[in-house]
C-alpha cells in the first residue's frame, strides 16, 4: 500500500469544507462527500485473511478508480476517488503506479482550471502526498526466535538513517499470531508483542513499515518469522555414566551448564531464584500443588497461599475432626525416559500442563538405542503420557479417632505408627468417596514432579547439605512421636513453596522437609505403598485398584518379570521396573547413582518409600524399601492418605 489516510484523521475535510481552516461553503457547494461515519470502509487484510477473491475485488476497484480518475470533470469527484484510493489496502495488487501516476495527473489538470478556493483546497489536500517519495523501509529486530504460547517478547523499531522524513515518521504494525497493545501510529522505539494461546506449534510473523505525516507509506518490511510453542513444558536430562544432569527450558543458566548432584543449583537455598520462579509460572503443574481443606462433606476449601504449616494456625482445620489437609496433584503430562546414545546411558524427564513433544535428533541424540520408558517414540520425536491427577495428605496420617464412619482420615505434623500395611488400607477404605493410601502410581508422580523442579534425579544430595543428616544422632530420636512436634514446628509463610526446618536439641523437633506444601515426602517415616510387592525380588503390581489387598494370588497380582536386586544402601543407575521402583544396581554405589538408597531381601516384601529418621543419610524422596513382611510394625513405619476429587 502506498499511502493510508485512515478515515478517523482525515473525513472532516472533505465533509465539513466550512470547517474554521477553510473557506465558507457556498450553497451550490453543499454537495460534498458525506462524513466518513456513512461511508463503509474497505476491509484491509491485515484485518481480515488474504484470500484470492479478496486481492481480485480490491484489484477491480483499484482498476476502476484510475479509470473514473482520468474522466473526473470536478474537483470534488476527484475528492471521492482520492479519499477511496488512500483507504484502499493495495497491498499485493498490480498497476498501482500507474493509478498514482493517472491520478496525479489529473489532479494537476483540474488544479490548473480551478476557479474556487474549495476546489484548490480539496485539490491539495489529497494530492501532495501522490508526488511524495515515500518513506524507507524502517529496521526491524525481534527479541526470540520463538515464543511459548502467551508469553511475551520485544520488537525494536529503527527508522533509515538515510530518510529525508526524520522523526516526522510514524510506524504502523502487521502481526500474525502475535498481538499488541498498539498496532498503529508507533514511533521508533521498543515494544513488547505476546504470543496467541496456542493450541499447537505454529508460525507468527512481524512486518513494520513506515509513514509520513502526509499518509506516504514506505514498503512493508521482510517478515520476521518465529515459532508459538503450544506445550510449555521443561525438565531435565541425566547423563547415567557421568552423574550428571543439564536443565530443558527453564531459561536459566542451568539449561547449558551440566552439574553434579552435589553441585549447588539455583533453587538449593531460595524460593526467590530464577528456576523457582519458572516452576510458580501458571502453565507449569507444579504451581498448581496447592494444599486444600477437605471438608466432611466432600467439598474442598483452598488454603490462603500465605497459610503456614504450624499446627496452631491450621486450628481451624483440626477442631472437631472435620477438615484434613491435602495437597492437589494437577493432571499434568510426562516424557520419562531412558535411552542409550554413544555408549552412555540417559534418563530424560519432562513435565507440562498439555500434552507436549521432544525431539531427540533436534537436541542431539540423533542414533539413539534402546528407548524404554513413559513416552511414544516415533521416529525420534517422543510423545508426552498423561497422569492423572490426585490429593495427596499434606502430612502422614493419623486416624481420626470418634469420627470413625463418618469421616475420613486427618493429616498431622506427628504421624501415626507401629501399625501395618493392612491396618491402614482398611481405615482409608472403611470410609467413602475413594479415600485410599497411596499407591506407586501416586508417589512416582510426585516424586517426578519434585526431581524435576529439582535437577536431577534423587534427593539424598539434598539431605546431606542439611540439617537433615543430623536426624539419626539425636539420641531422642526413637520415636516417630518426637519427628514432629504437635506445637509450631517452625513459621513457614509461603505454605506452597519449599523449606527446610532445622533439627534443635533445645526442643527436641527434627527437620520438617516440606515441598510446596507437602510436609516430609523424604520421610521422618517411611510410607507404605499399596498395590504392589516383592516376591524374591521379583516385582508384583496389581491388576485393578479395587484389589490392593495382602493376598498375593496371580487373580489380584502380575508378575511384571522385572527383577530388583539391590545391595543394601545402594543407589542405582536404572529406574525402570514399570514404576519409580529401581530393577538393578547396575554400576550405582552408595553415593552415586538415579535413586536415593535402597534396599531388598529375598521372599514376599512390603514395599515403602521416603526413609526414615532411622537411617536419614539414606532418606529422599526416592528412597525405597524392599525387606520388610506384610505383618511389619514398627515407630518408623507410617503411611499417607490419597484419593481422586471426591466431587
Amino acid at each position: 500500500m502506498d499511502t493510508n489516510f485512515t478515515e478517523q484523521e482525515h473525513s472532516h475535510e472533505i465533509s465539513s469544507p466550512e470547517s474554521s481552516d477553510s473557506p465558507q461553503a457556498s450553497p451550490e457547494q453543499k454537495g460534498a462527500p458525506e462524513s466518513s461515519t456513512d461511508t463503509p470502509q474497505v476491509p484491509s487484510e491485515q484485518d481480515t485473511q488474504a484470500s484470492a477473491t479478496n486481492i481480485t475485488h480490491r484489484q477491480e476497484i483499484l482498476d476502476k478508480l484510475k479509470e473514473l480518475g482520468a474522466s473526473a470533470k470536478s474537483a470534488e469527484d476527484l475528492a471521492y476517488i482520492l479519499k477511496s484510493f488512500f483507504e484502499l489496502n493495495t497491498d499485493r495488487l498490480e498497476r498501482v503506479a500507474q493509478a498514482k501516476a493517472t491520478l496525479l495527473q489529473k489532479a494537476k489538470e483540474l488544479a490548473s482550471l480551478a476557479t474556487s478556493p474549495r476546489d484548490l483546497y480539496l485539490l491539495g489536500k489529497y494530492t501532495q502526498t501522490l508526488g511524495e517519495n515515500p518513506p524507507t523501509t524502517p529496521a526491524i529486530s525481534f527479541s526470540h526466535k520463538e515464543l511459548l504460547k502467551l508469553a511475551s517478547g520485544e520488537i525494536t523499531i529503527s527508522p533509515s538513517h538515510s530518510d529525508t522524513h526524520g522523526s516526522n515518521l510514524t510506524y504502523e504494525l502487521n502481526l500474525e499470531n502475535l498481538s499488541a497493545e498498539k498496532t498503529k501510529d508507533l514511533q521508533a522505539g521498543t515494544y513488547t508483542l505476546t504470543a496467541i494461546d496456542a493450541s499447537r506449534d505454529t508460525q507468527a510473523t512481524i512486518k513494520v513499515r513506515a509513514i509520513s505525516p502526509t499518509g506516504a507509506a514506505s514498503a512493508w518490511s521482510e517478515p520476521i518469522t518465529l515459532t508459538i510453542k503450544a506445550a510449555v513444558f521443561a525438565g531435565f536430562i541425566e547423563n547415567i555414566d557421568t552423574n550428571k544432569s543439564k536443565r530443558i527450558n527453564t531459561g536459566t543458566t542451568e539449561d547449558t551448564l551440566w552439574l553434579d548432584k552435589v553441585q549447588e543449583r539455583l533453587n538449593e537455598k531460595s524460593n526467590d531464584d530464577p528456576v523457582t520462579k519458572f516452576f510458580d509460572r501458571a502453565d507449569m503443574p507444579h504451581s498448581h500443588i496447592k494444599r486444600y481443606a477437605l471438608k466432611n462433606d466432600g467439598t474442598l476449601e483452598l488454603l490462603p497461599e500465605d497459610a503456614t504449616l504450624e499446627s496452631d494456625s491450621m486450628q481451624k482445620y483440626l477442631d472437631n475432626a472435620t477438615y484434613q489437609c491435602v495437597s492437589k496433584i494437577p493432571d499434568h503430562y510426562v516424557i520419562d525416559i531412558e535411552f542409550e546414545f554413544n555408549a552412555q546411558s540417559y534418563l530424560l524427564k519432562l513435565t507440562s500442563l498439555a500434552p507436549f513433544s521432544y525431539d531427540l535428533n533436534k537436541a542431539g541424540y540423533q542414533g539413539y538405542t534402546n528407548l524404554q520408558g513413559r513416552g511414544t517414540d516415533k521416529a525420534g520425536i517422543v510423545s508426552s503420557v498423561k497422569v492423572e491427577g490426585f490429593y495427596l495428605g499434606s502430612w502422614e496420617s493419623i486416624p481420626l479417632g470418634g469420627m470413625e464412619g463418618s469421616f475420613f482420615v486427618r493429616s498431622n505434623p506427628r504421624p501415626t505408627n507401629n501399625q501395618t500395611r493392612e491396618w491402614f488400607r482398611s481405615r482409608t477404605q472403611s470410609f467413602t468417596r475413594g479415600i485410599k493410601i497411596q499407591n506407586h502410581h501416586e508417589r512416582e508422580a510426585i516424586a517426578l514432579l519434585y526431581c524435576i523442579e529439582r535437577g536431577y534425579m534423587g534427593s539424598t544430595a539434598d539431605s546431606k547439605t542439611t540439617d537433615q543428616s543430623k536426624w539419626a544422632i539425636h539420641s531422642w530420636n526413637t520415636s516417630a512421636q518426637n519427628a514432629n512436634s504437635l506445637y509450631p514446628a517452625a513459621h513457614f509463610g509461603q505454605g506452597n513453596k519449599t523449606i527446610s526446618i532445622p533439627v534443635s536439641d533445645s526442643d527436641k523437633r527434627a527437620q520438617a522437609h516440606i515441598y510446596r506444601g507437602i510436609c516430609n515426602l523424604a520421610g521422618n517415616v517411611w510410607e507404605f505403598l499399596d498395590g504392589c510387592f516383592l516376591n524374591d525380588k521379583l516385582l508384583y503390581l496389581a491388576t485393578h485398584e479395587q484389589d490392593y489387598s495382602d493376598e498375593t494370588s496371580s487373580s489380584k497380582y502380575t508378575n511384571t518379570g522385572k527383577v530388583v536386586n539391590i545391595t543394601s544402601g545402594q543407589q542405582v543407575k536404572r529406574v525402570f521396573a514399570g514404576t519409580m521402583i529401581p530393577k538393578s544396581t547396575d554400576g550405582g554405589t552408595s553415593t552415586n547413582g538415579t535413586t536415593d538408597g535402597g534396599w531388598i531381601a529375598d521372599g514376599v516384601r512390603l514395599v515403602l518409600h521416603g526413609g526414615s529418621l532411622r537411617d536419614s543419610a539414606h532418606a529422599g524422596v526416592l528412597c525405597w524399601l524392599g525387606a520388610n513382611a506384610f505383618s511389619r510394625a514398627d515407630w518408623d513405619l507410617g503411611s499417607r492418605p490419597c484419593f481422586k476429587d471426591p466431587t
